[in-house]
This record gives C-alpha cells, structure tokens and sequence, in this order.
C-alpha cells in the first residue's frame, strides 16, 4: 500500500515537472477546483439551467482536454455565448496587452528559450493575480448576466429591454443572496493558491531535483519488484512446507493405523484360537439367526412389492376414474345441448317458465353450494379418520415395544434371580444380598403394577377399536341410503326429462295451456324434491357433526393413552436403572467370591443357562415377528377395506354430483366444478402416495428395528459365548495343571525310552503336515480362483446395474416428455373447449339474429372440425397414458430384477466370505500345530544331545576310573590284607551299580530341566 501510494506521488510530481518544461506558465486547475467546490446555492441552480455542461465543471469554465501527464486547462466557448472580450478571461489567465495566452506562448516559441521563459516567468507576481482574480470575478458576473439573459431570451417573444430589466432584478437577488464574507474568504484563499502555485513552479525548475526523483522511482520499482518475487518464493515454500508436513502425518497416520489393525488382526488371531467346538455350535446358531433374518428381509421385499403392486392398481383405478370423469362429461355436455336447445325454443313461447327456470337454478346453485360444504366436510372428515388411523397404529406399534421390553425386563429378572440364588451359598454377608432381594421384590411388584396398567389400557385400545367400527358400519349405511336415494332422484329425472320432451313435441305441434300446467307442476315437483334433499343433506351434516365429535372424543382418549404410554415407558427406564445398579452390585459380588472350582462350575451351569434363554429368546423373537407379520397383513387388509370404502364414498359423491348437476342448466359453473373436482381427485390421489410411502418407510423402519434386534442378539450371543470360552480356559488350565503335577511323575521316569521313539513319530508327522500344507496350499488356490470369477460376476453384476440405472434415467426421461406432451395436449384442449363455446355462442346468436344458412353452416362444419380435433387429442391423450403406464411398469420390473440382483450378490458375498474365513481358520491351526511340532522336536533333538554329552561325560569317568584302579592293582601287588580290604572298598565303590545309579540320576536331572 505505501509504496503504491509513493510510486503514484512520484508519477504526479515527475509528470508536474515535465509539465512545467513545455508549459513554462503555472496552471490554474486548483484555483478553478476551489472555486467550484465553494459554488453558491444560485450557481448550482444556474448549473441546473445549463444541461449541456457536465456537473463537474463551473458555470462560464469549459472544460479543458488534459494532459497524459497533468492537466493543463484550455478555454473552449459555449454555443450559446458570444465570443469573450478582451475583458473576459478565466481565472487563471487574463487576456490583456501586457500579457499572452500561455499555452498560445507555448505553441508559438520552443521550449528551449530560456529568455523568454524568465520574462514570463518575472511577469507572474502575487499583485498580478490578485488583480487576474477580481477581473476573473467581473468576467464571471457578466457571463452570468449573459447565460441568464440567454435562458430568459429563449422561447419568449418579449422585448430585449424587459428581458434586460428581468435580468439585472435576478443578478440583484443573486448577489443578495450570497454572503460577503465567503467572497473575501474565497480571495483570500485563491491569492494564497497563487502563492504556493509560484513556489513550486520555481520548486519544479531545479533539474537536480527531478534526477534524483527518476532515480528514486527507478530503485522503488526494483525494489518493488524484488519484494514481489521473494514474496512469491516463500510463499511457494510454505506451501511445499505445508505439504509435506502433510504427507508426513498422513503416512504416519496410516502407519499407526496399519498397527492397530495389526494388533486388532492379531488379537483376533488369538481369540479365534480358541475354542473349536464351541465355535462351531455358534457359528451353526448364528447361522440359523442369519437364515431367519433373511427370510424376514424377504418377507419385507415381498410387502414392497406388494405395496408397488398396490400404487400400480390405484393409478390405473385413478386413469379409468379419469376416463369416466371424461366420458361423463361429454354426455353431459350433449345433453345439456339437447337441453339448452329445447329451453331456448321454449323460452320464445313461454316467459313464465323462464322465471320458473331461474328460481329453479338459483336453488340449484344453493343445493351444489352446500354439497360443495358437505363435500369438504367430508374430506375434512376423511383426513381426521386418516389421521386417527396412522395413530392407532402408532399405538398398537407403542404397545408391542412396550411388550417386547416388559418380557425383555421379566427375563432379566428371571436371570438376576437365578444368579442371586447360585451366588447366595457363596457370599459370606448376608445384608447385601437381603437388600437385593428386596428391591428386586419391589421391582417385581411395579413390574406387575406396569402390567396390569398395560392391560387396562390394552381393553381401552379395543374399546376404541369397536367405536372406530362402529363409526364405519354407520358410515356405510348413510352411504348406501345416500345411493338409493341418488338412484331415486335419477329415475325421477329421467322421466321429468321424457315428460319434458313429450312436452315440447306437444308445445312445437300445439301449444296449450295444459302442457304450460304440467310444466308448472313438474317445476313444483323438482322445488319439493330439491327441498327434500335440503333436508337430508342438513341431516347428514348433522351426522357428519356427530361423527366429528365421536372422533375428537377418540382423538383425546388416544391421547391419554399415549400419555399413559410416557409414564409407563419412564417406569421402564427407572426399573432399567435399578436392574443395573443390581446387576453391578452382583458382579462386584461375584467377582470377589468367585475363586474356587465349584463356583467355576456354578458358572459354567448359569452360562449353560443362559445360553439357553438367549436361544429361548432367539425363538421368541421369531414367534413375535410372526406375530407382527400377521399384524402388518391385518393392517393391510384393513387399509384395502378402507380404499374400497373411500371408492364407494367417491361413487355416492360422484352420484350426488351427476344427479346435482343435471339440474344445472348454465355450462360456466360446470366446468369450474369440474376442475375443482379435478384437483381435489389429484390433491386425493396425491395424499394416498404419500401415505403410501409413509407407510413403506414405516414397514422399512419396522425391518430396520428387527434387524438391530438380531444384531442385538448376536451380540449378546458372541458376549456369551467369549464368557464361555473364557471359564472353559480357565476351567482347562485348571486340570492341565491337576493333571501336568500327575503326569510330571511319570514322564520324568519314562522320558529317556520314548524320546526317539517321538522323533519317529514327530518325523511322520512333519511329513504328514507338509503333505496337509501342500493340500491347503491347492485349496487356498482354488479359492483365490473362486474368488476371482466372483469379482468378475461381481464387476458384470455392477456393470448390469448400472446399465439398469441408465434405463432407469432414460425411461424417468421418456415420462417426464410424456407428462409435458400431456399437459401440452390438455392446454390445447381447454383452448380448443373455449374456442368451440365461443364459436357455439357464436351459433346460437346467429341462430337468434336469423343470420344467412351460409354462415350458419361454416360455423356449424367449424364445429365440427373442432370437434373431431378434440376426439384426435383425446386418444392421443389415451395413448400418452397408456404408454406412461408401460414405462411406469417397466420401472417397477427393473426395480424388483435390481432387488433380486442385489439379494442374491449379499447371499454370495457372504457364502464367499464365510468359504475366506473357514479356510484362513484351518490355515491358523495348521500353522499353529506345526509351530508345536517345530517346538516339540528342536526341544527332543536338545534333551537327545544333553543326553550324548552326558553318555560320553560318564564314560570317560568310567574309563577314567577303570585306568586308576588298574594303574593301583599295578603298583600295588603285595600289600597286606587291610590294603586288599581297602582296594575292595574302592572297587565297591565303583561298581556297576553305583555306576548306573549315577547315570539314572542324571537322566532324572536332565529330564527335570
């Protein structure tokens, strides 16, 4: 920033000195830059006036072209002023006989004339412009008597001396407007201006100066520039710095993770090592929960397709309800023709019955409007039963984990009972175990107090149920009344519409009054019948209000039953809690009285035991998915009643409205009731996938909670069965060590015989282990041959797929231009309707204004020819549906081949993973049994030559001694008896026995080490 900022203060000075070389006068841009800044309120105003000038610049100052280096103002005249007199100037310059233009000065003589420079240059002193200054000021004042006078001039026919008074009236107020003082203050400032200006022009003469600014220029730009490229390199450095501390503790990150795994590899290793059979039954039961949880999970796709066979069902019963929507529309539109045609003729002859007519459809409007209510009243009413329904089956979803985690806690109860009474012989104090029992007995006591609250609440819920089904059986009598009498008014209007027509055929042959008297009493007939439907639509909101009132009395039991449900589930927790500390307590218990080899045993008994229950549990846990299976089949069949009643409630509806609206004689409010009917069946079918797709996400959530409890399971499973594994060791070194004490004895006397006899069979048994290497070695290629044609099913079943998500992407595609096709095609339609009612309306003033037949027939073949464009749209709509329902269909298959593509990659994956660990298991026991046999034969070979050194050690002494005694014999032939007797005592000493005894013990020392 700073050096920025001096590099540009040093351009402004450089280019001011060369500046002042080809233009030797001092410019005058700052005197003119005060002067506009400090502008009078008149001035701007006058600026205002002037629209050619920019509003940068002063009023009577051009602007002036600049410099590249520093601005160097010019004078340019306005169009609308008259050239400048020789009195007139800027402020900076002043154009008198003494003194020249300095820019004409500039023009005219070379730069190079140091002459004339210094008499220019002695001409400019403080008094002279001071004197420029005040003519600048009367110039300026006569500039503004002439743009005034020029403004005033223009568009007005009046004189020159009016205008000249007018003038001189304005330049009075102007200068009564502005101040005094902020005139002298403005000379004083634009002398002071003119001061500093003549001292830097001298200040810019020196050469000396301007060098040294070059060279300072010069060495900052160097300067500049070598700070920018240092900046660069270190930046570049911290940045390789910063990335290689990265990739430093990237890799030792990965090396301390390659570690751990490691570790977690061997630690694995150990643990696998342990046990054989044990893991075996294991793995055989795990294998058993894994079979049951793949049939739960195909039990789960099965109600998926079920579910997508379901929606395929309600879209097609949606088209179909479409197509008849349309077809009935299309009667009605004819017979509302034939209607409209027959009134109109009949209206020419009979007034009354018009005015019959209009009270008739008046309260036909009424009657739809309040059908209109009770219609969203029912909706309303459709939407709480929903609603009511997603609750009780939150309910009855509540209920059942209730119930799983009561039998889980009554379990766990059952388990801490049967372990305080093992661990009761055991524990030398008594008062813990008391105080146990006892809050295990007040455990069990609000156990059952739970139970009892859930079963009251259980016949609530039925309660409930039984009025829920009683609502629905009422519901479906008022329905089928509702039916008949639709069914009544329908039969009563189609023989009021034969009457009507034999009518007209009468009135068209001869009109008479007792076909006008029959009219008149058929219209009674239909006021009364309207009014009885009146009444029973009045008595049907009043059922609907009942209704309303029974479900929010359900609303708040339900309500209370969930609050219940809040308790209960905080008594859980609390019991969980207490079940805790107490578990906690007896570990602690048990782990200080658990020593000796009866409470081992105990142990292994309650493991057994509890082996059991968790087996007990697996069963239970499969009988209560059954259960909820069913439940879910339950849910379904009830869910298929409930759609078959909502279609037959949109039927009565649909009748209601057939029935209500063949009395409507006006096409307007048709059509608006249809399209409302329209968009509530879309917002209707849009609010049936939704729940639909709640409740697939609910039966996922549900297969998601089955699944965490297996996983549970196992768990649980693999904590028992490591329990087990861990006192069978302990259980195993117990004996060892019993019977190592035993066996200790004998080896240590039969040792020396069978050491070669086991380096034979060691021998035999290398060989036979090399041969099983070898074996596995085959198998292990095999496998890993197995393992890549399995990639490579693999790599062409995600090829597969992924080709299947293109077809899935394409077809998505293909709908959505469907979908735009169709509403392109259903805008043409309704533009089409509105033409074809214009051109009808068109028909029938023309019919009425007798127009010529010729036009009438035009319209008619226009008719027509619109007519017969719908009915091509209308099967080019069939055909866009139907082909969207293939493609939709075709969805559904990719889909369900996906799942079962994807289904049947886990099960092999799996089976493969299983093949992987079974043989890296009998790999590890191959490995392990030839480090033993290693061990076992280096540890013979050493006791074998233990055993030769000794042999040749004892013999050496033997021979040793047998060279002493005979050296002895030698020397020694005739002594007495008493040195026979002594020779004798040695003799005996090493004899052969003695000999052996020896031998004997140090094959026992040997053998012990």
């Amino acid at each position: 920033m700073w050096s920025g900022s001096y590099r540009a203060g040093l351009n402004r000075s450089l280019g001011s000195v060369r500046d002042t070389q080809s233009h030797p006068d001092p410019p005058q841009q700052a005197i003119e830059l005060s002067s506009n800044q400090r502008q009078s309120p008149v001035n701007r105003l006058i600026n205002r006036f002037d629209g050619a000038t920019p509003a940068g610049q002063q009023q009577g100052l051009p602007p002036a072209p600049q410099h590249p280096r520093a601005s160097s103002p010019h004078v340019t005249p306005k169009p609308y002023i008259s050239p400048p007199s020789s009195t007139q100037s800027s402020v900076g310059r002043v154009q008198t006989p003494a003194t020249k233009v300095p820019g004409n000065s500039a023009n005219r003589r070379p730069a190079n004339e140091p002459t004339q420079v210094d008499l220019i240059d002695s001409q400019v002193t403080p008094d002279l412009l001071l004197d420029q200054v005040q003519s600048g000021e009367t110039s300026k004042e006569e500039r503004l008597m002439k743009t005034v006078y020029n403004i005033l001039r223009q568009g007005s026919s009046e004189s020159d001396v009016v205008i000249g008074h007018k003038v001189k009236a304005i330049f009075q107020k102007i200068q009564s407007i502005t101040p005094k003082e902020w005139a002298r203050e403005k000379r004083g400032l634009e002398t002071k201006v003119a001061q500093l200006q003549a001292a830097l022009q001298q200040d810019r003469r020196d050469p000396g100066l301007k060098a040294e600014l070059e060279s300072c220029l010069d060495e900052n730009l160097q300067l500049q520039e070598m700070l920018d490229r240092k900046k660069r390199e270190l930046n570049e450095g911290q940045s390789e710095l910063t990335q290689l501390r990265m990739d430093k503790e990237h890799a030792e990150r990965r090396v301390r993770e390659l570690e751990d795994q490691l570790a977690e590899f061997q630690d694995e290793l150990r643990r696998e090592n342990g046990s054989k059979t044990d893991l075996v039954s294991c793995q055989a039961q795990l294998m058993e929960l894994h079979q049951l949880k793949q049939k739960l999970e195909e039990s789960l796709r099965q109600r998926e397709r079920e579910l997508t066979a379901l929606k395929g069902a309600l879209k097609e019963e949606v088209a179909t309800h479409d197509r008849e929507i349309e077809a009935l529309r299309e009667q009605y539109s004819a017979d509302m023709e034939k209607l409209r045609s027959s009134m109109e003729q009949v209206s020419q002859s009979q007034a009354g019955i018009e005015a019959e007519r209009l009270r008739v459809n008046t309260t036909v409007r009424s009657l739809q409007q309040q059908l209109e209510d009770c219609r969203d009243e029912s909706s309303h009413w459709m939407e709480q039963f929903h609603s009511a329904r997603d609750e009780l089956r939150t309910t009855k979803q509540e209920l059942l984990q209730l119930r799983l985690e009561r039998d889980e806690c009554e379990d766990e109860l059952k388990e801490l009972k049967d372990r305080i009474g093992t661990k009761k012989p055991q524990t030398p104090e008594p008062r813990p175990s008391e105080a146990l029992s006892q809050e295990l007995q007040r455990c069990s006591a609000e156990l059952q107090k739970t139970k009892s609250e859930l079963q009251n609440q259980r016949t609530e819920f039925d309660k409930k149920v039984m009025e829920v089904i009683s609502i629905k059986r009422s519901q479906q009598n008022q329905e089928a009344e509702l039916r008949y009498e639709m069914d009544r008014l329908k039969e009563q209007l189609q023989k009021a519409k034969e009457e009507f027509a034999k009518a007209q055929e009468k009135n068209k042959r001869l009109p008479s009054q007792a076909a006008l008297s029959d009219l008149e009493q058929k219209l009674v007939d239909a006021q009364s019948e309207a009014s009885q439907l009146k009444e029973k639509l009045s008595l049907n909101e009043e059922e609907l209000e009942m209704y309303k009132s029974r479900l929010n009395k359900a609303q708040t039991d339900i309500n209370a039953l969930h609050d219940a449900q809040r308790d209960q589930e905080a008594t859980h927790t609390r019991l969980r809690e207490k079940l805790s500390r107490l578990e906690a307590q007896l570990q602690s218990n048990a782990t200080e009285s658990s020593e000796a080899e009866l409470a081992l045993h105990s142990e292994v008994r309650g493991l057994r035991s509890e082996l059991d229950e968790a087996k007990r549990k697996a069963s239970r846990l499969t009988q209560e998915l059954h259960e909820v299976a069913v439940r879910l089949e339950a849910a379904d069949r009830d869910k298929e009643t409930l759609k078959q009643n909502v279609g037959q409630l949109e039927e009565s509806k649909r009748q209601q409205e057939r029935a209500l609206e063949k009395l409507n004689r006006e096409v307007e409010s048709l059509n608006a009731s249809l399209k409302e009917e329209n968009q509530a069946l879309r917002a209707q079918l849009e609010e049936q996938k939704e729940r639909t797709r709640r409740e697939v996400q609910e039966a996922q959530r549900h297969g998601n909670e089955a699944k965490s409890e297996l996983e549970r399971n196992d768990l649980d499973l693999r904590r028992l069965e490591e329990e087990t594994s861990r006192q069978k060791k302990e259980l195993q070194l117990v004996c060892e060590e019993r019977d190592n004490h035993q066996l200790d004895k004998e080896l240590l006397t039969n040792r020396l015989r069978h050491l070669e006899g086991e380096l034979e069979a060691s021998k035999s048994i290398l060989g036979e282990k090399t041969r099983e290497i070898r074996i596995l070695d085959d198998k292990l290629k095999r496998v890993e041959l197995e393992l890549e044609e399995e990639r490579s099913t693999v790599e062409m079943l995600t090829e597969r797929v992924a080709r299947s998500r293109d077809q899935i992407d394409q077809l998505r595609s293909e709908l959505m231009q469907e979908r735009s096709s169709k509403q392109d095609l259903e805008l043409d339609k309704n533009a089409m309707e509105r033409h074809l009612k214009e051109l009808r309306n068109r028909v029938a003033d023309m019919e009425g204004h007798s127009r010529s037949s010729v036009g009438v027939s035009q319209l008619e073949n226009k008719v027509q020819e619109l007519e017969d464009q719908l009915r091509a749209e209308e099967r080019e709509k069939n055909s866009v549906l139907a082909s969207q329902r293939r493609t939709e269909r075709k969805l559904k298959e990719l889909n369900m081949t996906l799942d079962e593509e994807r289904h049947a990659h886990t099960e092999q994956r799996d089976q493969l993973l299983l093949k992987v660990k079974a043989l890296k298991r009998q790999v590890d026991e191959s490995e392990t049994e030839l480090e033993r046999m290693d061990a076992l034969r280096r540890k013979a070979q050493r006791d074998v030559e233990e055993q030769v050194e000794l042999r040749e050690a004892l013999q050496a002494r033997v021979t040793a001694l047998e060279t002493n005694i005979k050296r002895k014999a030698a020397t020694r032939p005739a002594l007495d008896s008493s040195a026979l007797s002594s020779d004798e005592d040695d003799d005996s000493l090493y004899d052969s026995s003695t000999i052996a005894s020896i031998l004997t013990e140090s094959n026992l020392q040997t053998s012990s080490c």
